[in-house]
């Protein structure tokens, strides 16, 4: 049974939330306050980023997936300000940012819906 196009980038976008929240933990580990901090901010990246639609719309999901990176990045500078924290987790969103304003788009772009999986004419 082979998995859709969109069931696939559910479960990417899944993986790379998850890899965000492990990240977190592993960067701010022995550090509860800033932990605390940033839990609120990765709760609604990952509750909007995980409802951004998929195949539904690729202008859609580059709005919002643009406007949760840069809400994420800004309240990570602010949370996590004059610690040593921020640039690892400035580097860890910024992985994650990537993932989502350019691998995603690609990924939609070359596998749009009703072509089937290995069909590359």
């Amino acid at each position: 049974m082979a998995l859709s196009a969109e069931r696939k980038h559910q479960i990417g976008t899944a993986l790379v939330w998850v890899a965000m929240w492990t990240g977190t933990g592993l960067i701010l580990r022995g550090h509860g306050d800033e932990f605390g901090s940033m839990i609120p901010l990765l709760a609604a990246g990952s509750f909007v980023g995980l409802a951004l639609p998929g195949h539904q719309g690729m202008r859609a999901y580059l709005i919002g997936t643009l406007t949760v990176w840069a809400a994420l990045l800004v309240a990570t500078a602010i949370v996590l300000s004059g610690t040593a924290f921020l640039g690892p987790m400035m580097a860890l969103l910024a992985a994650g940012a990537a993932y989502f304003v350019l691998v995603v788009p690609i990924y939609l772009i070359i596998s749009w819906p009703g072509r089937a999986d290995g069909d590359r004419h």
